[in-house]
Parts: C-alpha cells; structure tokens; sequence
C-alpha cells in the first residue's frame, strides 16, 4: 500500500519498455479481485504479483480462477511464501 513502491514498480516497468503492457494496481487483494473483471472484462490475467501473508494466497488465488480472470498457463509470483509460509497455496500449485 505504499505509493513509493508504485512508484518504483512502475519506473522499473518503464526501464523495461513494458509501460503499455503492464498495469501496477495497489491495494487489499480483496478490493482489487473485485475490480478486474470492471477492468478487464472477459480478458484474463497471464501474471499476477501477490505481496501479503502467505496463508491468504490460495484464497486469492481461488478467487481470481473463480472470476475466470486468471489466463490459462498464467504466472503467480509470490512473495513470503516461505516465511510466515504459505503451505497451502505451494499445494495447490
């Protein structure tokens, strides 16, 4: 939720040339979910960046395959997977 770190995610998307390709969203998980398909429509996502405690990403994860918003053979990068852990996300994938 740091306006710093959309700051540098978005100069380094610039760095690589991608600005036109990619979209830096912050917020709770929740709220954003909620906005793809306003955003996106029926297009899904082929990578998705999660950042929170790691015993919430199968749910996120769940939810974005339930809204039909994640790409098939999309990406899921993950932070603090394994501290504090997210045991239940690594099973899933």
């Amino acid at each position: 939720l740091d306006p710093v770190h959309v700051l540098l995610a978005r100069h380094v998307a610039a760095l690589a040339e991608q600005s036109a390709h990619i979209e830096i969203w912050t917020g709770l998980t929740y709220d954003t979910l909620a906005r793809l398909p306003e955003a996106f429509g029926l297009r899904p996502v082929s990578l998705a960046f999660m950042d929170h405690r790691g015993t919430r990403f199968h749910d996120d994860v769940r939810s974005l395959e339930q809204l039909g918003q994640f790409a098939a053979g999309g990406g899921l990068l993950a932070d603090n997977v394994l501290k504090p852990g997210a045991p239940l996300c690594l099973w899933d994938i």
